[in-house]
């Protein structure tokens, strides 16, 4: 259903604001889809921690249900969007063209663009792997050192209010010195803090640990995912060009994002340490570097 999800929804998005922006404003308009990410986790907090403002045994028995029923408002903007929507520039100037749509894209990208999705993969595993560590993980790692679950919430909380912004100016930057330099920023962040990040989680003390959630979502995250979009999607030719950015993302989300904070834990209960999964960053960032060398052509085009 997560595949249904953003795969479908995701990748459209993307393509809508990426197709129909100008140019020179690519990176700032998709960076608007990219707030989700961080938008969505603050709202669900936010509406998580209105639904506890009920009696408790209000909550357990009705109370929980009313987030889930307050999104049913998510669903008819959605199908309000989908009335009336036009197909975005670059798929429409293809149809009237002489090469039309492909009526299986899976199997043309499989077929002519295996390097393109390799390449789309290994972007995806820093930012989707880092992110999950950094949010998910570093819970389960500080309650593993007897931190208090409030303290890293709160810190996870504050990065994900910072990052809602910091995203839009990584994508406007990448406007401006190009996606490639701004995702190797992010990637290269990753790279240097994998050791670091773990080190201010175990010193317990609140900044410290603020500082490692600043460092590694608005920073390492935000630069990744703002300049993600119009990066990948222009891998692939605009017949193929939906499929092919979403396979690359949800590929790449179910490697890292899906089997990353479970080989997490279970390098930490192996090891009592931070240090194998500080590894785990690194082998995602290396593989995202080799992916950005084998872009510097694609990128200049």
């Amino acid at each position: 259903m997560q595949g249904v999800a953003s795969g479908g929804e995701w990748g459209g998005g993307v393509l809508m604001l990426s197709e129909n922006a100008k140019p020179e404003k690519k990176g700032f308009y998709t960076a608007w889809s990219q707030m989700g990410v961080s938008g969505g986790f603050v709202l669900s907090s936010l509406a998580f921690w209105l639904a506890r403002q009920l009696p408790q045994a209000s909550f357990m028995s009705w109370g929980w249900r009313l987030p889930f029923l307050a999104s049913a408002l998510l669903f008819l903007v959605a199908m309000y969007i989908r009335r009336n929507i036009e197909e975005n520039r670059d798929f429409l100037v293809r149809q009237d063209g002489a090469a039309q749509t492909e009526k299986i894209p899976l199997v043309q990208i499989l077929r002519h663009h295996r390097r393109a999705l390799l390449q789309a993969i290994a972007l995806r595993l820093p930012e989707n792997g880092a992110v999950y560590l950094f949010f998910t993980f570093s819970l389960v790692y500080c309650r593993h050192l007897g931190i208090p679950d409030g303290s890293i919430i709160g810190c996870v909380t504050l990065a994900m209010v910072v990052e809602f912004f910091s995203i839009l100016f990584w994508g406007a930057l990448a406007d401006r010195i190009g996606f490639r330099r701004v995702y190797l920023i992010g990637t290269l962040g990753v790279l240097l803090l994998a050791f670091p990040f773990f080190w201010l989680l175990e010193s317990a003390h609140f900044g410290a640990m603020l500082l490692a959630m600043m460092l590694g979502l608005p920073f390492c995250h935000g630069a990744m995912i703002g300049a993600q979009p119009p990066l990948v999607a222009a891998l692939f030719p605009a017949n193929v060009r939906y499929t092919g950015l979403s396979l690359g993302h949800e590929i790449g989300s179910i490697l890292a994002g899906g089997f990353g904070p479970m080989l997490a834990v279970a390098l930490l209960m192996a090891f009592d340490s931070s240090w194998p999964v500080s590894l785990l960053l690194v082998a995602w960032a290396g593989c995202a570097l080799v992916a950005l060398w084998s872009l510097r052509g694609h990128a200049q085009r």
